[in-house]
């Protein structure tokens, strides 16, 4: 999952800094809503960027999922994360969740997929492992397409 829509610049100047919008909460609450009706409750590993974590908070508050995981694997890099480290440091998840930054996840699902995916903001992309190395795609999200009336 990319993070949720994010402020332009940030108090600090600094890009890791940069904090939601309310777009973007609202954004994260979409997707999390969309998981919990789809029973998916999947350990979080985020990016230490302010805006992942605070993307990975609204889906932990919702879902009720263990702490959130930070890792610099998923800072923005201009690569596709490794994948294969995570999933191996993560074993016991049956569910885990990515939450990162464009190109970098757009690069690690063409890799699973054999083409680039974009990620707009808050898009999810789901994928399941046949446990041999191979993925199979399963869906997408764009959050806009979730909004439910109350």
């Amino acid at each position: 999952m990319r993070h949720a829509e994010a402020e332009k610049s940030s108090p600090s100047g600094m890009d890791a800094e940069r904090p939601l919008t309310e777009y973007g909460r609202f954004q994260a609450k979409a997707v999390a809503e969309e998981l919990k009706r789809r029973a998916i409750v999947p350990l979080l590993l985020s990016s230490p960027y302010t805006r992942t974590l605070q993307t990975a908070q609204i889906l932990q508050d919702i879902l009720g999922t263990s702490p959130i995981r930070e890792t610099a694997e998923l800072a923005s890099s201009g690569n596709a994360p490794a994948l294969e480290a995570l999933l191996q440091a993560y074993p016991q998840a049956e569910h885990l969740l990515l939450i990162g930054h464009q190109p970098d996840l757009g690069l690690l699902a063409g890799r699973l997929l054999g083409f680039e995916l974009g990620f707009g903001p808050a898009t999810i992309a789901v994928f399941e492992s046949s446990g041999s190395g191979a993925w199979r795609y399963l869906w997408t999200a764009v959050p806009e397409n979730l909004f439910r009336q109350p």
